[in-house]
């Protein structure tokens, strides 16, 4: 165990690192993914590169599905897809179109926050649709997961599908197709703080979520798992953001925090490490490493607001439902 640079404090005696705290609520879950089904491929947040994107349509053809280039995928303005009204009417079209099962951003970069206001949420909820991608898209994820109560799906990218592994697309095809009993099972975990745990998964972006806290579109983590992911970041502004969402009370009533790949996040990824065993310290919650989920070729796709259990002993992740609706 690496000795802690400073204290958090103590946490209150609210969490042990074997009990859960999530709560039992309505859950809408999208229906399974059929060969043939139409996959909308929907730009959300920055300008899309054409020859990228058809890259990426070929392997959802391979995987069985028919994906469709929804209205303005490679509209430009000002460095978006789009204005912010515009690209959350083509998400909104794509969702309500009846021959669609399934929505793919293109897409990252930044921007889905930016048209978070102009979502109808209500209509959203009416039918629970796939939806797919990670990084900037954890905006959408968190907002879907507030408002909806509706699992999403945290994983590739449309233009990141074809540099993505074979093992994590037959993860993820098994997955949006209605696979029971998926183990992650990841053997060279770091752990940094021992424990099981049991809770619904929250999967996103470390920036994007502390950008969220303090809006209405930030989600209520209480006894969730929490797995984390980054890009581009010093490890002094992976600290910073760790502090933050722990002075924030984001943070008070996780169930468990699990990273994946921080990739070209500083020269000492062990301060990053450190941040996050330290508040596994103070809140006394299963803290570990090494997750196969984000910027990396391995990039497992996870449900956001499945039951799942942590297990350091085991270094597994097990999903204890099904992720789409039977």
């Amino acid at each position: 165990m690496m000795e802690p640079a400073f204290s958090f404090g103590p946490s209150g005696g609210e969490m042990t690192a074997s009990v859960s705290l999530y709560r039992w609520e309505i859950l809408r879950k999208p229906p399974p993914l059929s060969k043939g089904d139409r996959i909308a491929v929907v730009s959300v947040a920055g300008v899309v590169d054409q020859r990228q994107m058809e890259a990426g349509m070929k392997v959802v053809e391979e995987l069985g599905w028919i994906p469709v280039a929804w209205e303005g995928c490679f509209d430009e303005v000002d460095g978006y897809a789009g204005t912010d009204a515009r690209r959350a009417d083509r998400l909104l079209s794509a969702w309500e179109d009846p021959s669609v099962q399934g929505i793919w951003c293109s897409r990252g970069g930044y921007g889905s926050m930016r048209m978070l206001p102009h979502i109808d949420f209500d209509r959203l909820r009416l039918r629970p649709k796939m939806l797919m991608g990670f990084s900037d898209i954890t905006a959408l994820h968190a907002a879907i997961y507030r408002h909806c109560r509706m699992v999403t799906f945290h994983g590739p990218m449309i233009t990141t599908l074809p540099e993505t592994t074979d093992e994590a697309r037959r993860w993820m095809q098994a997955m949006l197709s209605g696979a029971k009993d998926q183990t992650l099972s990841i053997a060279s975990a770091v752990i940094l703080h021992p424990g099981k745990v049991v809770g619904p998964l929250f999967v996103g972006n470390l920036a994007t979520l502390c950008h969220l806290q303090g809006t209405p579109y930030a989600p209520n983590l209480d006894g969730h798992i929490l797995i984390l992911e980054d890009i581009g970041e010093s490890w002094h502004r992976v600290d910073r953001m760790f502090v933050q969402l722990h002075l924030s009370g984001m943070l008070k009533r996780v169930g468990g925090i699990l990273l994946g790949s921080f990739r070209d996040c500083g020269a000492f990824p062990e301060r990053i490490l450190r941040a996050a065993e330290e508040i596994g310290g103070a809140l006394d919650i299963p803290v570990a490493a090494g997750l196969p989920v984000g910027h990396q070729e391995d990039n497992r796709t996870l449900p956001n607001g499945i039951l799942g259990e942590w297990d350091s002993e085991a270094r597994s992740l097990r999903l204890l439902e099904t992720a789409t609706a039977v």
